[in-house]
């Protein structure tokens, strides 16, 4: 039973090795690779990082929105200013037949 014919993988996902039989398709032999996760402190400052980044484009849409308000509220000034009052309604279109 030793000289099985068998293939090895290796998993994209976590990096383990399989031994497979290739008659069988069974799994002869496995090795697991533990893999280490993130420290807490490692995911704290991961999350620190993530939460000043959200404040900074939070902040910077908040001012865009502020000079979007100025310069409308500045554009329709000069619009105002542009109309002419000589006292009689505007034109229609519908008239124009």
């Amino acid at each position: 039973m030793k000289n099985r014919p068998t293939f090895t993988v290796i998993c994209p996902g976590c990096g383990s090795r399989l031994v497979i039989d290739k008659n069988e398709g069974t799994i002869v032999d496995e090795e697991i690779i533990k893999q280490r996760g993130a420290s807490i402190d490692e995911m704290l400052e991961k999350e620190r990082n993530k939460k000043s980044m959200l404040d900074d484009t939070f902040s910077r849409a908040l001012d865009a929105e502020k000079n979007k308000k100025k310069y409308l509220e500045e554009k329709l000034k000069k619009s105002l200013e542009n109309v002419k009052d000589d006292g009689r309604p505007p034109d229609r279109p519908y008239d124009f037949d």
